[in-house]
């Protein structure tokens, strides 16, 4: 059961937890540098990690790009297509890759500033339509996490994910909390919450 494999404190470690089987199909969204991806490597699955910061998907392409069964795209993720503004983390001068993992696409996320770079970003559901079914789904966006999910829901594509793996950021972000509160809800009615969590981090 997933609540139960949620308790090491390592994110990472809690992977090893989950019932992966060799070739398993698994989706990283907000990659970074491929710790996760990594971990779900190394468990023979296949990978497709989105990771859109130039930067940290460069550092990801090195760590992880010789790995036949990975599979690179450098891409931000949400309910929207098009070239939009990934605003950086307020401390980005100091170490532009360490503090990668925390830019947005939400200018209002507290630990951001108005520097940012442009990049692509697809709908979730370019994403799914192109794979079979999907083992794991991990979501770590800073802030757009719930506009990918209510697109999984509204186009009713949640029978294709199992575990569904999300980093929840409604505490710097003060809208999201109400967004939180609802989907958890809703994914303990639909019978999901075992699978999916909010609270993976």
């Amino acid at each position: 059961m997933l609540k139960r494999a949620l308790v090491p404190n390592s994110a990472e470690t809690r992977l090893l937890r989950l019932d992966l089987q060799a070739n398993d199909v698994c989706i990283d969204i907000g990659a970074n540098v491929g710790a996760v991806s990594e971990v779900l490597l190394d468990r023979g699955c296949v990978v497709h990690a989105y990771e859109p910061h130039p930067l940290a998907f460069a550092a990801l392409q090195r760590r992880l790009g010789a790995n036949v069964d990975f599979f690179g795209h450098q891409q931000a993720v949400s309910n929207k297509r098009g070239r939009f503004e990934l605003f950086l983390h307020k401390r980005h001068g100091e170490d532009e890759l360490m503090f990668s993992s925390g830019s947005s696409l939400r200018a209002d996320k507290r630990n951001v500033c108005e520097d940012h770079v442009l990049v692509d970003v697809v709908p979730i559901g370019d994403v799914l339509n192109t794979m079979p079914r999907i083992k794991v789904l991990k979501i770590d966006v800073e802030g757009e996490e719930y506009n990918i999910i209510k697109d999984i829901i509204d186009h009713s594509l949640q029978d294709r994910i199992y575990y569904l793996l999300c980093e929840s950021h409604h505490e710097k972000i003060a809208d999201l909390r109400q967004h939180y509160l609802y989907y958890k809800d809703m994914f303990e009615k639909m019978g999901l919450a075992e699978r999916w969590t909010l609270d993976w981090i």
